[in-house]
């Protein structure tokens, strides 16, 4: 009987273990999600027309009527106000790096009549992990921390607000994007790299 305790200590352990091995398929199960989050500075009426153009294309409704990309707008939404529309600077797509480590979606920088800038992610969803940071990096493909950081050094514009939905995220107004080639999803706790963007110039 005074062994049990110790017997309980090992299967403890041993769950522990388990668990931690088991960390990659265990945590997008528990890591939270995030809804759609609609492009900045519109009004409640802009809103509404957003919502339904995003229901009757959840895919590009909503990026390509801000970005003034042509898309088949129905009758009844084209009497709505146009929005005042941001210029894209550059587009990315996220890719897979392996099977436990990707993102998809499309990321977009943008430029709005104050000159403010804004990384937007559309159709979203990422492999979650401990603490994902959204960084913007020199290298245009990177794939490893050293990649990330080479340079000058990666941007951090923050913690991944959600592993699913659209999100927005404002860039720093004394940042040099010039210098900066890719989006960067990175975990600093586990030092690895789970997706990356590589950003293209849009020809307006």
């Amino acid at each position: 009987m005074r062994t049990r305790p110790h017997w309980l200590l090992l299967s403890l352990g041993a769950l522990i273990v388990l668990m931690l091995f088991l960390f990659p398929m265990w945590w997008p199960l528990v890591a939270g999600r995030q809804p759609v989050i609609l492009f900045p500075g519109v009004s409640a009426e802009e809103q509404v027309m957003l919502e339904t153009l995003q229901a009757i294309d959840p895919t590009q409704a909503a990026l390509t009527y801000i970005s003034g990309t042509p898309t088949a707008v129905p009758e009844e939404l084209q009497a709505m106000p146009e929005l005042e529309r941001p210029v894209i600077l550059s587009r990315g797509v996220f890719v897979t790096i392996d099977a436990l480590h990707w993102a998809r979606g499309v990321v977009t920088l943008f430029k709005d009549a104050g000159g403010a800038h804004l990384l937007r992610f559309e159709n979203f969803e990422a492999r979650n992990g401990p603490a994902l940071e959204v960084l913007l990096s020199i290298h245009p493909e990177p794939r490893t921390p050293a990649e990330v950081h080479q340079g000058a050094g990666a941007i951090t514009l923050g913690q991944l607000v959600g592993s699913l939905g659209d999100q927005n995220y404002p860039v720093q107004s004394n940042v040099d994007l010039t210098l900066y080639n890719s989006v960067v999803l990175y975990s600093r706790e586990m030092n690895v790299v789970f997706s990356t963007a590589s950003l293209r110039p849009v020809i307006q």
